[in-house]
């Protein structure tokens, strides 16, 4: 079974005034446009990890099939908050897909993808690869690598684990760049929301 942690709950500093992750990108909520591709994609259960605006974010996801989880520690980075995700998994998860939050335009397809080469290798870690850049989600084998990712703190994220297993890691190249287009600044938002 492939589950997802979603990360919801950093302060999006960069952006500046309210939660990016609530602002409308298409009419539709940030955060709900980052989940949909992974509940289309049937990955389950999908855990979204909540932190600034905790509440406001849960109302938002509440007609969604997903399993919120707050981090109260999520001021302290990133690594918290996907610690939190992964302890929320059941043991009958043997994949998890990382995902951000803030992916506006990930494809379905390049989800479906990505989890059908991770059953097809022995690898532990799936990235994909858009002209050369790596992206969102990452695949990693659950059990391989929950310990692993449990240990993580402040701001050092997933790519600290992926960093001590190269030799593990599967990169696979999709042709869809909604896995590296995530909104950090208001002129991202402002490009983001005009294409639409």
């Amino acid at each position: 079974m492939t589950a997802a942690v979603l990360l919801a709950a950093g302060g999006a500093r960069r952006m500046g005034g309210p939660n990016k992750l609530l602002l409308p990108v298409g009419g539709v909520p940030l955060v709900v446009r980052a989940i949909r591709p992974l509940l289309e994609a049937g990955l389950s259960p999908v855990i979204v990890v909540l932190g600034r605006d905790a509440d406001r974010m849960a109302e938002t996801l509440e007609a969604l099939p997903v399993q919120t989880v707050r981090n109260p520690h999520w001021e302290q980075g990133m690594g918290t908050s996907l610690a939190r995700g992964v302890a929320a998994l059941g043991r009958e998860a043997e994949m998890v897909a990382v995902s951000l939050g803030d992916l506006f335009s990930l494809r379905t397809a390049t989800v479906i993808d990505l989890v059908t080469a991770f059953e097809a290798t022995s690898r532990g870690i799936v990235i994909p690869v858009f002209q050369g850049h790596r992206g969102h989600p990452v695949l990693f084998d659950v059990v391989r690598y929950r310990d692993r990712l449990l240990a993580l703190s402040g701001d050092e994220g997933a790519r600290a684990v992926v960093a001590g297993a190269s030799e593990d890691v599967l990169e696979v190249a999709v042709e869809d760049p909604g896995v590296c287009r995530d909104l950090d600044t208001p002129a991202e938002y402002a490009r983001a929301t005009g294409e639409r």
